[in-house]
């Protein structure tokens, strides 16, 4: 009988005899390069060499091809199947939410069609952002407002800024000529505006000036911070147009506002700002207001007729803007907990009647915060909840040709050197709007309020940095929403 054992040096065999007893044979041992063959040592057969093969460029080995890197390895969003690269499944979206493709204001605007439907035949429509200085919203509010614009006919865009300031952007849209970066940055607009994307926008809409001259788009500001400008004007309105020398007594208690004999914005902060509140001067200022009140309304007729319609117009709102100021710096000044109340109602006025005296009949885009803009804070648990805000009184006054849009992110990031920089924490919870939205899976999205199934009407979210809990329905037309949102880039002398 024959057994086979291998050992690591060599190949033996057993045999076994009849009475018992085993012979071996001799041990034969090979040297490098041979091995045993018949009990003899002989060469080893030379090995086959693998074939060399050089794939170019944008190729690579597989196996023994060379394919195209597209064949192996496909892009974001896309997975390979059957040697190419088709889009991965995705998760259906619920009823009333919409993807879109991103906020680069230059893209296509045909995946904007669902937040075309949601404005339908609105004339106002408030843009907002849960935060200044996160430059996401700000390029998402280009797209949109050339969306508007392209699609829906809008030709305002009007923003949280001081009007009168803000005149001089209005120049340059309407003609493309100064120095933008000189004007954006000597106080044309408020700095947390006062980026690179405001700056592409400003220049997208004086070049779409350029080219249609008979249908132009404008730009306004509405904003009331500015006792520098409606002090001054009021004051010599008064006095260029008082035949009865009735106006001495009122002007001197209107340069008793608080900050009205400021003459610009630098001069305000540097000689106005940190002086204390005198309740004597608030009791003057506010006889002044009401005095001048009843004198222009007094002498309306004479007053158009000296100076004109529009003039009158002017001055009344200059009225307004002060009236507004004083009292945003009375509760400041009286440690009251909001401002909203005049503030947001001077806002209100200032954007009515300014619209209607600039740009009668046009549709308009309000760029401002989501609670300027949204339309009751005072259902809201949270601290600046007491008052109506300047939305209330929009869609009061407007009713439905007035629409809000709140705009959020997951990742908030910003650029506000006394608020805060980089990404921010936010009050995130299962009922907040940005954390049901991120479980989506999509960088982009629009919000249909009125069709959305996935918000109930009867039940409150939370959105924004703080969390506000509220009824979207209630607040709000619809809602854009970015996964991550960057930080705004200032618009420098190097850019």
């Amino acid at each position: 009988m024959r057994f086979l054992y291998l050992t690591p040096a060599i190949l033996f065999t057993v045999f076994t005899t009849a009475c018992g007893k085993e012979e071996l044979p001799p041990t034969i041992q090979c040297g490098q390069g041979t091995e045993l063959k018949s009990n003899q040592c002989i060469a080893k057969p030379p090995q086959k060499q693998p074939e060399t093969i050089n794939c170019g460029s944008g190729t690579i080995r597989q196996g023994n091809e060379c394919v195209h890197e597209s064949m192996t390895s496909c892009g974001p969003g896309t997975m390979l199947q059957d040697g190419r690269c088709v889009p991965e499944p995705v998760m259906e979206l619920p009823v009333g939410i919409h993807a879109f493709k991103g906020t680069n204001p230059h893209r296509s605007l045909d995946d904007l069609d669902a937040f075309g439907q949601m404005v339908g035949d609105a004339r106002y429509v408030g843009l907002g952002e849960s935060i200044h200085t996160s430059g996401g919203f700000y390029e998402a509010k280009h797209r949109l407002f050339r969306y508007l614009v392209e699609k829906k006919g809008f030709r305002v865009f009007a923003f949280e800024t001081p009007w009168v300031d803000a005149d001089a952007i209005r120049d340059y849209v309407a003609t493309c000529q100064g120095n933008l970066r000189e004007v954006m940055r000597g106080g044309a607009i408020f700095g947390v505006f006062a980026g690179v994307t405001t700056a592409e926008l400003f220049k997208w809409m004086c070049q779409y000036n350029l080219k249609h001259p008979q249908d132009p788009v404008h730009f306004m500001g509405f904003d009331t911070q500015q006792p520098w400008n409606d002090g001054p004007a009021l004051r010599k309105y008064l006095s260029d147009h008082d035949s009865s020398n009735e106006t001495p007594s009122i002007i001197a208690d209107l340069s008793r506002c608080f900050g009205s004999t400021s003459t610009s914005t630098l001069d305000y902060y540097q000689n106005y700002a940190n002086k204390p509140w005198d309740q004597a001067d608030d009791t003057a200022c506010i006889a002044g207001f009401s005095n001048t009140e009843s004198w222009l309304a007094n002498n309306r007729q004479r007053l158009e007729t000296a100076s004109s319609t529009t003039a009158y117009e002017y001055a009344q709102i200059h009225l307004i803007g002060l009236r507004a100021w004083q009292g945003q710096i009375r509760a400041d000044s009286n440690n009251e907990r909001v401002t909203f109340k005049s503030r947001d109602l001077g806002m209100a006025r200032v954007f009515q009647r300014l619209s209607a005296l600039r740009h009668p009949h046009k549709k308009v885009a309000i760029w401002a915060h989501n609670l300027h803009l949204q339309y009751d804070t005072q259902v809201l648990d949270f601290y600046l909840h007491d008052d109506p805000n300047m939305g209330k009184y929009l869609k009061e006054d407007f009713g439905d040709s007035y629409q809000a849009y709140g705009l959020t992110a997951h990742e908030l990031h910003i650029n506000w050197g006394s608020i805060g920089m980089g990404l921010q924490e936010q009050r995130l919870d299962n009922r907040s709007v940005e954390t049901r939205l991120n479980l989506l899976d999509r960088d982009y999205l629009l919000v249909d309020l009125e069709q959305c199934q996935s918000f109930r009407s009867d039940k409150r979210y939370g959105l924004g940095r703080e969390g506000m809990k509220m009824i979207l329905q209630d607040q709000y037309r619809g809602l854009v929403y970015l996964k991550v949102s960057r930080p705004m880039s200032y618009y420098t002398a190097n850019q």
